[in-house]
């Protein structure tokens, strides 16, 4: 099989999830409540976008076989004992 890149789309990131996200990447004090909550807004920002790439590109859904997501990455550890990466976006 070939794969192939039917269409791509952008989508602004809204501001107020965008700040909450560089908080978290900063480092700021944060709990597990806060970061389900922008989990679950991400999820529902990606899915608009896949909405108007759909609209955009013409495609129906059940044309599509794979979009491509790897959700908005919040800390990174490649290094050390146990290496590992959390990304949130609840696809």
């Amino acid at each position: 099989n070939t794969i192939k890149l039917l269409a791509h789309d952008s989508l602004p990131m809204p501001e107020s999830i965008k700040q909450r996200l560089l908080n978290i990447c900063l480092g700021q004090p944060t709990n597990l409540h806060e970061i389900g909550q922008l989990d679950h807004q991400l999820g529902h920002l990606y899915a608009h976008a896949v909405e108007q790439l759909l609209a955009h590109s013409g495609y129906r859904p059940e044309q599509i076989t794979a979009i491509g997501n790897h959700g908005q990455t919040v800390f990174h550890q490649p290094t050390g004992e146990t290496p590992f990466t959390i990304q949130l976006g609840d696809a």
